[in-house]
């Protein structure tokens, strides 16, 4: 079984969109917890680039890929979409799987875009991960509730669940 590489974007200074109430920063730490909790009982081996609300350069969140890692990066503030490397399969198939399982319990335009300019998705890839995805969960109004935070955890897993069978 693959482990994955949960990276909540941003942090500390750098704490992403934020609007009168909440910080980007905030949310996507909050649905990484969701998710290292929920890959956990699955069975999974699951590493993070960040645990609390600190700063990490984008190439030392990258220098924690290993082979063979599944990486998700994990992004809020703009609409629902999942971003990968146009060069690598696997990347594309993992965007495929987690595109599928949103698009379908959501019911919101949901795009998926191949993209070489991440980044992480580089680094993570020319570190020998299988797939690296950038997600963006939505804008800030739509993921600052613990509900919507754990809805979009429980469908991300079971995504990734499935794309590594």
């Amino acid at each position: 079984m693959n482990t994955i590489l949960l990276d909540p974007a941003h942090g500390g200074t750098k704490s992403g969109v934020s609007n009168r109430v909440v910080k980007e920063s905030d949310i996507v730490l909050d649905i990484s917890r969701n998710l290292f909790d929920l890959f956990v009982d699955l069975g999974y081996q699951v590493k993070t680039t960040r645990s609390s609300d600190s700063d990490v350069h984008a190439e030392l969140r990258a220098s924690k890929v290993e082979v063979n890692d599944i990486l998700i990066s994990i992004h809020a503030g703009e609409p629902l979409s999942v971003w990968y490397h146009a060069d690598n399969l696997e990347s594309y198939k993992l965007a495929e799987y987690i595109r599928s399982m949103l698009y379908c319990e959501m019911h919101s335009d949901f795009e998926r875009y191949p993209g070489a300019g991440y980044s992480i998705l580089r680094s993570s890839l020319r570190r020998g991960a299988k797939s690296a995805v950038l997600l963006c969960c939505g804008e800030l109004k739509e993921v600052c509730s613990i509900v919507a935070q754990e809805h979009i955890a429980e469908l991300v897993s079971t995504a990734v669940s499935s794309y590594s069978m």
